[in-house]
């Protein structure tokens, strides 16, 4: 489906790529089960990769492909990129590990700690 709407709609293929991984991740969590909390581990995973490609592509756009590949192998972006990765993987299996009700409770709980709510 998204081959064709590609060829059919060239411009709008950066936007087809990213409803296909919000698809992707959206099938691969309700894989593990078919309760709410794994539809939004899905989503979640499907947001950090789309969030991952848009800073790729603000980065490509600012620097070009080869300011890119310097960016990635500074060792400060990568210690930072590997904490950031580490954290939110950590945050989204409270909705691995717990039913969504559950979760939100946890949630709660957190932003209260963090002085949010």
């Amino acid at each position: 489906i998204f081959k064709s709407c590609v060829e059919r709609w060239p411009s709008r293929a950066t936007t087809f790529s990213f409803i296909a991984y919000f698809i992707a991740f959206c099938i691969a969590g309700l894989w593990h089960g078919s309760t709410w909390n794994f539809l939004v581990f899905g989503l979640l995973h499907g947001g950090a990769v789309a969030a991952a490609k848009i800073w790729e592509m603000i980065l490509v756009r600012r620097r070009g492909r080869p300011g890119l590949k310097i960016y990635l192998q500074n060792p400060r972006i990568k210690f930072v990129a590997m904490v950031m990765t580490f954290h939110y993987f950590a945050f989204s299996l409270i909705f691995w590990f717990h039913g969504l009700d559950q979760c939100m409770v946890i949630l709660r709980k957190l932003g209260a700690a963090l002085g949010l709510a």
